[in-house]
């Protein structure tokens, strides 16, 4: 899930005159991951358990995007690899899915039976919608300071080697 926040890092420590335009740019995204590991670890305590609990199990991970709007801007996702993994954060439709598949061999037919007919369904609209929890963006609200204070004192500690 993308952070729904923007962080602005002004000149700290003077990171303009150390480090230019493109080394600038890599530190960041070298160190903006470790900055969001405790965001990252609420988000995964705060997770809905659930049926089966495997989101909470699965490690939250940080993944971060480079990016050009009115400058270059680095955008963070904070989520699991599961596929299903946004849908508690951020809410979504109720599809009735059809007749289970698990465990049955299926010909080229019938998938393709079950496939038109779960088409079918999506075009009739939803029967319901789950609302979104956003345990990420609740944890990322409780630990912004925190995260910018990391932020800066890891910017320092690679300034201080170089």
């Amino acid at each position: 899930m993308a952070l729904p926040a923007t962080m602005v890092i002004e000149d700290v420590h003077g990171v303009g005159r150390v480090l230019s335009g493109p080394a600038f740019w890599e530190t960041m995204e070298r160190l903006i991951p470790r900055a969001l590991t405790p965001v990252a670890a609420a988000a995964r305590a705060a997770a809905p358990q659930g049926r089966t609990g495997r989101l909470r199990r699965r490690p939250f991970e940080v993944r971060t995007k480079r990016g050009f709007a009115l400058g270059t801007v680095i955008t963070a996702e904070i989520g699991t690899r599961l596929p299903y993994g946004h849908l508690p954060e951020r809410g979504h439709r109720i599809i009735p899915r059809g007749p289970q598949r698990k465990g049955v061999p299926l010909s080229r037919a019938r998938r393709k039976e079950l496939r038109s007919g779960l088409k079918a369904r999506r075009a009739q609209g939803a029967i319901g919608f789950v609302p979104g929890q956003f345990f990420t963006r609740r944890a990322w609200e409780q630990h912004e300071e925190q995260t910018r204070r990391l932020l800066e004192a890891l910017l320092g500690m690679e300034l201080r080697g170089r």
